[in-house]
């Protein structure tokens, strides 16, 4: 069905296997449980040359469930760059999610996009996300922290069980601070990407969604999310690192994002040094909700679609 987006996405993003999977595109833009695909193309003589996607998600906001739009996918052939053609359909998805009642934008944007986004379609610039990597040596045996594999059935019912999105957002950390929601149907959809694979870990108190790399013929593990039962002090992620390493017989831990009930981080990776700046931005669709109040404050990459 978008077979025409994905040579698009092939041509601007070869270093992305995720497009060499022709389900793929059909799983992110169709399937989601919190609506489909909103999208602004250009094409000339059959060929797509500019496309813009926004993939909905739930959201909590000040206790109320909203939609947030996901920026995802954008890009422009090389010989159409320079002609206003990614303003153009910026704007226009931004005009159409406004229609369809979402009530922000947000994405995580790599160094050339973000010029573009910011001061041509109006998104607000945050930092960019921190990255950490624990090697094995530096994490920490904790015996309070013992992590089963588990399948998304046990995930999800661990999750659901610990009535996690219906406690006070007091207890998040950032007073009032948006989070997205993962009830069962988004977690058994965003598992279901058919270009990743995926591990899960629960334990007592923390349950992990994780994505096993090999880099230079050495096993990373990539953390994607981690649930934290707010009653208990914030955890140490070098004490996660010691299971993850153990029990995937990894070398490193990679992990980036916020999570307020995370502390101890590893190495920080300087933006220099990574592929992508990893950009927060916003873009607010309410006219008197300022972006500032629309940033969350736990973040991972589950909450978008690195991997």
């Amino acid at each position: 069905m978008h077979e025409v987006t994905q040579q698009l996405m092939l041509e601007v993003f070869p270093q992305h296997k995720k497009y060499l999977v022709s389900e793929f595109l059909n799983w992110e833009y169709d399937r989601s449980p919190s609506g489909s695909v909103i999208e602004a193309n250009y094409d000339s003589d059959g060929k797509r040359l500019g496309h813009y996607a926004v993939v909905p998600q739930r959201w909590l906001f000040k206790g109320k469930v909203c939609r947030y739009g996901l920026s995802i996918n954008n890009a422009v052939s090389e010989e159409t760059r320079g002609q206003g053609v990614f303003a153009k359909l910026g704007q226009e998805v931004s005009d159409k999610s406004a229609k369809h009642d979402l009530k922000a934008l947000i994405g995580v944007s790599n160094s050339q996009a973000t010029y573009g986004q910011v001061n041509r379609i109006g998104f607000k610039q945050f930092e960019a996300m921190p990255v950490f990597l624990v090697p094995r040596f530096l994490s920490i045996s904790n015996s309070d922290y013992r992590f089963d594999f588990c399948d998304l059935d046990e995930f999800t019912t661990w999750v659901e069980n610990s009535n996690f999105f219906e406690i006070s957002d007091l207890d998040r950390g950032a007073s009032h601070a948006p989070v997205r929601l993962w009830d069962e149907s988004e977690l058994l959809w965003r598992l279901s990407d058919p270009s990743h694979n995926y591990v899960m870990m629960i334990s007592e108190s923390v349950a992990l969604i994780v994505h096993n790399i090999s880099f230079l013929s050495v096993q990373v593990s990539v953390i994607l999310k981690i649930f934290v039962d707010t009653s208990l002090e914030p955890v140490d992620l070098r004490f996660l690192a010691s299971q993850i390493c153990k029990q995937n017989r990894s070398l490193f831990v990679l992990y980036a994002g916020w999570n307020p009930l995370i502390t101890g981080k590893g190495i920080k990776i300087h933006s220099s040094l990574r592929p992508s700046p990893l950009n927060l931005i916003i873009k607010s669709l309410s006219p008197n909700t300022d972006e500032t109040l629309l940033r969350p404050d736990w973040y991972e990459f589950l909450d978008f679609d690195a991997y």
